[in-house]
């Protein structure tokens, strides 16, 4: 499925939808193409011959989707640089509506795993893939890199990542402070809402239906997270990372869901950024730096400023970081 196609003089952009056959949610993706001057082409050109061109697949944060400023900027910043550029969008966002009863959540990596192995499908091959995460994005692009490392099965095209304003470490209830496990809650709340349809179907199910009430209660993020952690979908952390269904404990699931246990398997470079004033994440992400540090295909770099994701002014810093990943993966040392 197509749709929303829209073109400028540097690129044009266009949206896909991707069914998940696990349990038949949609992921739309957001689709930034760069015109190439002496060889004009059109979405359908795209797709009638394996892509010619490195993709970069950017993962975005709670409460936001691939419309957020941040993805749009450094999408078009890629762009002109000859990328294409794809903002992912979790299940549920981005205008598309649950087809399950089973929202994103800061655990289940099955739908990035299922888009990788869509993309390194219709790549030429030789050419890379390269993922893009940002804050609970960020947190699961490393739990899917750390999880693909440990079993040995990350595809080949996917020679790198990038993890901006990753906190490494979930516990909600114990690294965020007012107001942001209020505002996050609410905006977790406001989700749930706009999917009303689907968890009022699936509420004959009392299991469900008991989160759902619990969740509606909630003033807080750690909250809405006790209430869901039984119902949430959930995947092994090994080959082939079968789903299952929620967690017996809300710390179970901010213990599975914590990225710092999995980044010491991470195979390929990853670039792994946070900024020194980023009141959500920061001190959390410092707790837990020595699991970055002691891998030796991550880097970590500290930026002054930039609040959490608000690099907008710093995207052509962001592409040098990522040519800089391009060359230590094409040529290790």
């Amino acid at each position: 499925m197509v749709a929303g196609i829209s073109d400028s003089q540097n690129c044009y952009r266009f949206s896909t939808i991707v069914d998940v056959p696990i349990d038949g949610a949609k992921i739309k993706l957001d689709w930034e193409v760069p015109c190439d001057p002496r060889r004009p082409s059109t979405r359908d050109d795209l797709f009638s011959r394996p892509i010619d061109k490195p993709i970069v697949l950017m993962l975005h944060g709670v409460n936001n989707d691939s419309r957020s400023g941040y993805i749009r900027s450094l999408q078009r910043t890629l762009t002109n640089r000859g990328k294409i550029a794809i903002g992912m969008n979790f299940r549920g966002c981005g205008g598309i509506s649950l087809t399950a009863p089973r929202g994103y959540g800061g655990a289940y990596t099955g739908d990035i795993r299922y888009v990788v192995h869509y993309l390194s499908s219709i790549l030429a091959p030789g050419e890379s893939l390269v993922l893009v995460g940002f804050s609970i994005g960020a947190n699961l692009l490393t739990k899917y890199l750390g999880e693909e490392g440990l079993s040995g099965t990350l595809p080949k095209c996917v020679v790198g990542g990038a993890s901006l304003g990753n906190p490494l470490h979930i516990h909600s209830r114990n690294n965020m402070h007012f107001p942001f496990r209020q505002l996050i809650g609410q905006g977790v709340k406001l989700y749930l809402l706009e999917h009303w349809r689907v968890w009022k179907d699936a509420m004959s199910n009392p299991e469900i239906k008991t989160a759902m009430m619990k969740a509606f209660l909630a003033t807080t993020i750690d909250q809405v997270d006790e209430a869901v952690a039984p119902i949430i979908v959930r995947n092994e952390p090994f080959y082939p990372f079968a789903a299952k269904i929620g967690y017996e404990t809300v710390e179970d699931y901010w213990e599975d869901a914590s990225s710092y246990r999995y980044i010491k398997h991470v195979s390929v470079p990853l670039l792994a950024i946070i900024a020194g004033d980023d009141q959500v994440v920061y001190h959390s992400f410092q707790q837990k730096l020595t699991y970055s540090i002691l891998n030796p295909n991550v880097m970590c770099v500290e930026t002054k400023c930039g609040g959490h994701l608000g690099w907008y002014v710093l995207c052509r810093f962001l592409c040098r970081c990522y040519s800089f990943l391009i060359v230590i993966c094409t040529d290790p040392l």
